[in-house]
């Protein structure tokens, strides 16, 4: 077995030649010899088995040559620093592990404890352990744009791809320098186009994913890198389904795991591509900043992180995901988990798109949050189309939610809100092609803001995809605030009514406040067709309405009586 051992210079060595590193190749028996490279460890190409930086070294690549480190029989562990800098877009820096053997992972676990570790052998992969920090840095180029032309760094072999645009079709194609960028309809964004291209490069093969485990007491800096062909699957005891064919627990594709020396790191410019399991997973690690990302052909989930469970929690905060673009994703393009700081995650100017179901799940969305646990995120200038689902929201709490200015449109099914009671208001919300699904009511808001829960300054055409442009369904938690649609306009549906509903007994409540149907009427009793989900159960059920000119009316739905009973009513929203 042939292992490259990195150890820094004295400190009396240093003073003369602190850029200088001595490099130690040992082969099985291990001769006592070092072999001196000035100043860089990788220059050219070179093979392995294994790397160990230790803390206070550095492994440099050759900032002026393309170079290339394979990994033949192992891992790299990473306690020191790995530079990977080319100097111009000519030059290319790549760390490969080769014959990775999926199905003998173990998984999960909190890292190596020391360089014999056994988990290094049976878990291949870029590990960054104790003090250890990665400096990559490629050259710059813009992640994704829908304006190409804008984009910097782009050349002209380098691999592009635009995303789709047309009803029912999730998958992006390639695209040429100019080639055309389509929009669906005027009042929504163009296509975006992406660049898949870098030159640093850490990557599997085709035929083994390698992974990349993050857990320091250092800040990393992350640049214009492309991760490749990482995050392991097998049909194993290591196996998330196990025995199934499935991702490998905790071996992602760039993960933080309780990294709690990244306050500072920031992820920038990068590209996750070919990943077999989840891309980007900061789990139990703050405050990581994630800027002009991208992720294309990716299973599981494209941004992730561990939902908390009856034993374990999960909570991530600090984190910003700005302008973020996820496509042709099997899961959930961003799938928002557990935080102890509300919204302290922010999500902003991100796309997901070309998003269908995995294996594992049919809940998947372009951007999904999670089931469990309290996942608060702001979000701001999301956009979310042509996926199965485009939002799918399942979860229940009473802390305050805001999205701010949503794009849905030509996703399958665009927007489904659950599951009992939650705090999540849509403040400006553009959706084509679709209706929306609500199935849950607000929860108790401890300060009296109105609207608590809802839809406010919204624009929905169906374009005669459905029949109502609002299905209300399910059942409340006793004792919530109205859920609130405010300012907006419904067309395109194909029906005679706005609203459709059924309805559990729950006692449940909905503000329907300056709304306009499809002849541009305010809205009456007949536009709405409010039936009880359980006929025995009968409904327990106010809607209340509100003009333009301030006059209001209620509809209370009681027992098993199929009519509402309807009154005047003062205006209740200024």
């Amino acid at each position: 077995m042939r292992r490259l051992y990195l150890l820094i210079a004295s400190a009396a060595i240093a003073l003369l030649a602190a850029a200088f590193l001595f490099v130690t190749l040992r082969s099985e028996p291990a001769p006592d010899e070092l072999t001196r490279r000035e100043p860089y460890c990788v220059s050219g190409e070179e093979s392995v088995d294994e790397l160990h930086i230790p803390s206070g070294a550095m492994c440099e690549f050759d900032p002026k040559r393309d170079s290339t480190l394979r990994i033949a029989d192992g891992s790299v562990l990473v306690e020191g620093l790995l530079r990977m800098r080319p100097a111009s877009p000519d030059v290319t820096h790549r760390l490969v592990f080769e014959n990775v053997d999926e199905s003998g992972f173990e998984g999960s676990g909190m890292g190596p404890k020391s360089i014999d570790d056994p988990i290094l052998d049976s878990d291949p992969g870029l590990w960054v352990m104790g003090d250890g920090s990665l400096d990559l840095e490629g050259t710059r180029r813009t992640g994704w744009t829908r304006e190409p032309d804008q984009a910097v760094g782009w050349q002209a072999t380098d691999e592009l791809r635009i995303t789709p645009t047309d009803v029912e079709d999730f998958q992006s194609r390639q695209w040429d320098m100019g080639d055309p960028v389509p929009q669906a309809y005027p009042d929504v964004p163009s296509a975006e186009v992406f660049n898949l291209t870098r030159n640093v490069v850490v990557a599997g093969t085709p035929e083994g994913n390698a992974h990349v485990f993050i857990r320091s007491n250092a800040p990393s800096t992350i640049k214009f890198a492309s991760f490749e062909r990482l995050g392991p699957r097998c049909e194993c005891d290591a196996s998330e389904s196990a025995p199934d064919e499935g991702p490998i627990t905790g071996r992602w594709a760039l993960h933080w795991h309780h990294h709690h020396g990244g306050e500072d790191t920031i992820v920038e410019g990068t590209v996750i591509k070919h990943a077999p399991a989840r891309g980007y997973v900061p789990h139990m690690s703050n405050d990581i900043t994630f800027r002009d990302t991208v992720a294309y052909d990716v299973d599981g989930a494209a941004y992730w992180w561990d939902p908390p469970d009856k034993e374990t929690d999960s909570h991530t905060d600090g984190t910003l995901w700005d302008r973020a673009l996820a496509s042709d994703v099997r899961g959930s393009s961003f799938f928002l988990g557990d935080s102890l700081i509300p919204g302290s995650n922010r999500i902003v100017d991100s796309v997901a798109t070309a998003t269908v179901p995995d294996e594992f799940s049919t809940a998947t969305a372009g951007f999904q949050w999670a089931s469990r646990g309290a996942g608060v995120w702001a979000t701001e200038g999301i956009v979310s189309h042509n996926n199965r689902r485009g939002i799918y929201r399942w979860n229940n709490h009473n802390l305050p939610e805001l999205s701010d200015e949503t794009t849905l449109y030509n996703n399958h099914a665009s927007f489904i809100q659950g599951a009992y009671s939650s705090n999540h208001l849509y403040d400006g919300l553009t959706l084509r092609s679709d209706s929306i699904l609500w199935k849950t009511g607000a929860g108790g808001s401890e300060e009296d803001d109105y609207p608590a829960a809802g839809i406010v300054d919204f624009d929905i055409n169906v374009m005669g995809r459905a029949e109502e442009c609002v299905h209300l369904s399910g059942a409340q938690v006793p004792g919530g605030d109205p859920t609130v649609f405010r300012d907006g306009l419904c067309t395109g549906y194909t029906g005679n009514h706005v609203v459709t509903g059924d309805i559990m007994k729950n006692e449940r409540a909905f503000d329907f406040v300056r709304v306009t149907n499809k002849n541009g009427e305010q809205l009456e009793p007949d536009d709405f067709d409010i039936i009880a989900s359980k006929a025995d159960k009968g409904l327990d059920l106010v809607i209340r309405v509100q003009h333009k000119d301030g006059s209001a009316y209620e509809m209370n739905w009681r027992g098993s009586e199929p009519e509402p009973r309807i009154r005047s009513i003062r205006a209740f929203d200024s």
